[in-house]
């Protein structure tokens, strides 16, 4: 009597699991479709190869889904002169020890979904010295923003270089990176290069690189991003 009855649950639990993988299937496809159509409004020019290989980056990165939530929020840009003003202001509000120096500038020009734009790259040391102007930390930070009237365009240009900046890491099977949280739109840290991370946010993408003071920088990075926050609502008129 016992064998039958659990002849019964054992038929019972099957039929659940062949129900339930169709489903699942079904549901995997529909996500894969949904991540390949976001991949392709970012760049048109993206090939089958490229898609696959940026979805298998997202198992592990999970920046795709960040990206269709922003496609439905575009709003605002910020512009290369506003932002590294608020960065200046950040570094003296931290740290008078803290200066910002100039090391270069280039132009990346990206053309693709019949629009062209030209995103202006500019890389800084910051610096932290003490009363006898010794050099005590130092980091470099690199900040790209895409601009366009085509706000969504300036704002898909952003996510590109963010696809284009993991991908260039990925030289092999092995992940680089890892997703932060709490950091403008999308944050991510190198896990090989202890203290180097970098954001989105908006139309702005910001890198810290060869990183000597990893505490001081993440906390440099937050407030920025907060003051970017606050300025863009004070010109546009946020509550």
């Amino acid at each position: 009597m016992n064998y039958i009855k659990l002849f019964k649950v054992n038929i019972l639990l099957l039929s659940i699991l062949l129900t339930i993988q169709p489903i699942a299937h079904a549901n995997n496809e529909a996500i894969t479709m949904n991540k390949e159509k976001i991949l392709k409004e970012i760049n048109a020019n993206y090939t089958d190869w490229d898609i696959n290989h940026y979805i298998k980056l997202d198992n592990d990165l999970k920046f795709i889904s960040v990206f269709e939530e922003e496609s439905k929020q575009v709003n605002y840009t910020v512009n290369q002169q506003q932002i590294i003003s608020i960065l200046e202001k950040t570094l003296k509000k931290i740290n008078v020890g803290l200066k910002l120096k100039y090391v270069s500038s280039f132009q990346l020009n990206i053309s693709d979904n019949n629009h062209s734009i030209t995103p202006t790259t500019e890389i800084y040391n910051i610096i932290l010295t003490n009363d006898e102007n010794q050099i005590l930390g130092k980091t470099f930070i690199t900040i790209t923003i895409s601009q366009s009237q085509d706000i969504k365009q300036a704002y898909l240009q952003t996510q590109q270089r963010l696809i284009f900046y993991f991908d260039y890491g990925y030289s092999s099977n092995f992940i680089h990176f890892e997703k932060m949280d709490n950091l403008g739109t999308y944050a991510a840290k190198d896990i090989i290069r202890k203290g180097d991370f970098m954001w989105i946010y908006k139309n702005m993408m910001v890198q810290i690189s060869r990183n000597s003071m990893p505490e001081l920088s993440l906390k440099i990075a937050n407030m920025f991003q907060k003051e970017i926050e606050h300025e863009l609502k004070r010109l546009h008129k946020i509550p």
